[in-house]
């Protein structure tokens, strides 16, 4: 499941919710969640319009944007359980690539896998990549260099310590 929002306008509050999965079964399951979620939601004043919800099969033949500014125009992406659902890791990273581009300026992305030697390998991979394409802001970043900032599992930009012990993993 992909899940990404726009909030523009600085508000708290989300404006569009845009749901990605192959199963057609899932998609009406998020709907059937997410429209009785918001359905419970109070506005102050009673006078804000409900969240756009929207859903489709693919992040690549997603038309999900009306922002055809540069960096994309979703705040966030919310991707959990998803990359090892993808068939390789080359493909996992081609999507990760696709979803930061779809990030506007100063969005979030956030990928959650299971606490396994195959999620954490994902996970590792996907860190690697966004770290090594986008580097955290130093003096070295030219002006609109696009920079990324890992918060977790790790708290630092470095490369991951726990390679080392990838050899003592075992899978059952």
């Amino acid at each position: 499941d992909y899940f990404h929002s726009n909030n523009r306008g600085g508000e708290n509050k989300i404006d569009w919710i845009h749901g990605i999965d192959p199963s057609q079964s899932m998609r009406d399951a998020a709907d059937l969640v997410l429209n009785g979620v918001l359905e419970g939601q109070k506005y102050e004043g009673g006078g804000r319009k409900r969240t756009r919800l929207t859903y489709g099969e693919s992040i690549v033949s997603s038309n999900s944007s009306n922002d055809t500014s540069a960096g994309g125009s979703f705040d966030l992406a919310l991707c959990a359980y998803t990359l090892n659902e993808i068939p390789n890791v080359a493909s996992s990273l081609a999507m990760t690539a696709i979803i930061w581009e779809k990030l506007a300026p100063g969005g979030v992305a956030i990928f959650i896998e299971p606490g396994t030697p195959d999620g954490f390998n994902s996970l590792r991979s996907v860190r690697s990549m966004l770290l090594d394409c986008c580097p955290p802001k130093s003096d070295e970043n030219e002006i609109g260099d696009e920079t990324c900032h890992v918060i977790a599992p790790c708290t630092h930009n470095g490369s991951c310590p726990m390679v080392r012990h990838q050899r003592n993993f075992l899978k059952y």
